[in-house]
């Protein structure tokens, strides 16, 4: 719930009865992006405890193929970024991918 609000999208809290928007112009920024880019890295190389939502020591990281497989495959430059970063940071750079930013 902390995260949802500090990306400005708090649990039921949403000021117009349309709710959230979802076009580019709404979250489209750098400080959006860093957040997003943060959170990836924290949940895909474990560090991040989800009842929480605070900060842990590292545990295991997430299965970076398995989340290739939910998004349906990744774009050849993707895959080759993938796979030459190190096994910890696997999971964090397809949830920071592209292809996952537009799910």
């Amino acid at each position: 719930f902390g995260l949802l609000r500090q990306w400005g999208m708090p649990l039921y809290l949403c000021l117009t009865p349309d709710g959230y928007k979802h076009v580019e112009a709404a979250w489209l920024s750098p400080d959006a992006l860093m957040r997003r880019l943060s959170f990836a890295t924290a949940l895909g190389s474990a560090r991040l405890d989800l009842a929480t939502g605070e900060s842990k020591a590292g545990g295991e990281p997430l299965d970076a193929q398995a989340l290739e497989r939910a998004l349906g495959g990744l774009s050849r430059k993707t895959r080759a970024a993938v796979d030459e970063a190190p096994k910890r940071l696997r999971a964090a750079l397809v949830l920071g991918s592209p292809e996952f930013m537009r799910y």
